[in-house]
């Protein structure tokens, strides 16, 4: 069983500093704004600015106090450890 959750999000032209991850709950929302200035005459514009805004829906309870994430070239990583629960606790038994 894998011990974390890896989201790839492709952020192609966005500054670090527009990036904003909250988690809540089960909940993983990424918001950025993206704005290129593009060249005058340009033909096709594969790229368009604005806000970006992804929602994802976790199958699993994640630790968010231990959450990473890094950005480099347009690639955001975020690594979302897991919440291991247990089934079945042992419990101490005091002499009397």
């Amino acid at each position: 069983m894998k011990k974390k959750v890896t989201i790839y999000a492709d952020l192609c032209g966005v500054k670090k500093e527009d990036i904003l991850v909250e988690l809540t709950g089960k909940t993983l929302r990424i918001s950025a704004k993206r704005n290129i200035k593009h060249n005058i005459g340009l033909h096709n514009d594969e790229i368009t600015n604005g806000k970006i805004f992804k929602l994802i829906e976790l199958e699993t309870d994640i630790d968010g106090e231990n959450a990473k994430s890094r950005f480099s070239n347009g690639l955001l990583i975020i690594e979302l450890p897991k919440i291991v629960k247990n089934d079945s606790i042992f419990i101490n038994i005091e002499w009397l």
